[in-house]
């Protein structure tokens, strides 16, 4: 049987892309157009709106329960304000893991490496100082007898171990999830440097089974029972290229069905009358894999109508305040008694202070 050029070409094309998908699957080394999120005006499109989310989920979850705002509302073993406040957290875990692979990864494409010394210093000078003039402010504030912190909530703050150790004061406590940030920022650059990108994806993935099962022995604000939320944002980061090719999925992406994965995750705060029980330590990860999914449609489709609130101005200029938003915050917000009783009016310039730092 003789083909005409034309059909030959056809047939080449077709045996061309379809060999390349099989090795993509099987190789993520594999190069391909899509291969990282298209950059808009420097920053990827959506992420800076679902920070904003994540930090309003929250802050809700903190003036929920307070003494001068809705004391009444959420109480119970784990009140559902508690609850929406961890998805913000598990939120802001997902992006992360999903940021700092994709730029591991594009400095490995362009540079053929990834510096481990200079990443170290980028992230320190992102994140210290910020984090310690707070800090420093809560040391003013102890010496000048208004506020009263253990010395040890200090010095786990101050090493980034807070989620393992310190009192229960509550100024401080917040700084668990940064502390798990930062375990993430050592652990998971000189992972991908030592084993590859294809192992470290495989180890990414044996953290979604391996945080199930510690947390049901681990307390919840460990590294190790939190590790399968910046995993989800890893794996989207490193499988980009290859899910981009999977056209079923970018169809369901696109279309209306698509939200059903953001109702699911809203309405997996429920999960929490169940607390310690199998379904809700692994409706953390199911969560959490939804939340991935979710950032991918909001980053790869940022020009569909639904997206437009995630990069309008007002949730992008909060999406960039959000590190400092959650950092000050907590001084704002007091359980039992406030030495500000006009923090409102009075945390916008400590804020603002501290993002110009940041």
């Amino acid at each position: 049987m003789k083909f005409t050029n034309d059909a030959k070409s056809t047939i080449e094309t077709f045996a061309k892309h379809t060999v390349s998908g099989f090795r993509a699957f099987g190789n993520p080394e594999s190069v391909d157009v899509e291969r990282f999120p298209t950059r808009v005006r420097g920053r990827f499109p959506s992420l800076d709106g679902l920070r904003a989310v994540a930090i309003l989920l929250v802050i809700q979850s903190h003036l929920a329960g307070g003494r001068y705002i809705l004391p009444g509302w959420g109480t119970g073993h784990f009140p559902l304000r508690f609850a929406y406040g961890h998805l913000g957290v598990r939120i802001f875990f997902v992006i992360s893991g999903f940021l700092i692979t994709t730029l591991l990864l594009q400095e490995h494409d362009k540079q053929g490496r990834i510096s481990l010394k200079q990443f170290y210093i980028r992230r320190a000078l992102r994140i210290l100082p910020a984090s310690y003039v707070f800090m420093l402010v809560l040391i003013i504030l102890a010496g000048m007898g208004v506020l009263s912190i253990p010395l040890n909530s200090f010095l786990a703050s101050f090493l980034y171990v807070r989620n393992y150790f310190g009192g229960g004061d509550w100024y401080t406590g917040h700084l668990w999830s940064l502390s798990v940030e930062e375990q993430f920022y050592l652990i998971w650059p000189a992972a991908m440097v030592s084993l590859g990108r294809r192992r470290a994806v495989v180890v990414a993935f044996c953290t979604l089974p391996a945080a199930c099962l510690l947390r049901f022995t681990r307390p919840y604000f460990g590294f190790e029972t939190n590790m399968d939320g910046l995993a989800c944002g890893c794996i989207l980061a490193c499988l980009w290229g290859w899910l981009g090719r999977n056209e079923g999925y970018q169809r369901f992406l696109r279309s209306r069905l698509f939200w059903v994965l953001p109702s699911a995750i809203l309405a997996s705060v429920a999960l929490v009358r169940y607390e310690g029980t199998f379904i809700a330590i692994t409706g953390i990860t199911l969560t959490n894999i939804l939340i991935a999914a979710s950032l991918e449609r909001f980053v790869r489709y940022h020009r569909l109508s639904a997206a437009n609130l995630l990069n309008s101005r007002l949730a992008v200029y909060l999406g960039t305040l959000s590190y400092s938003l959650y950092l000050w915050q907590q001084l704002w917000i007091v359980r039992k008694r406030t030495p500000f009783p006009f923090w409102p009016w009075r945390a916008s310039s400590v804020k603002i202070g501290s993002w110009r730092m940041s």
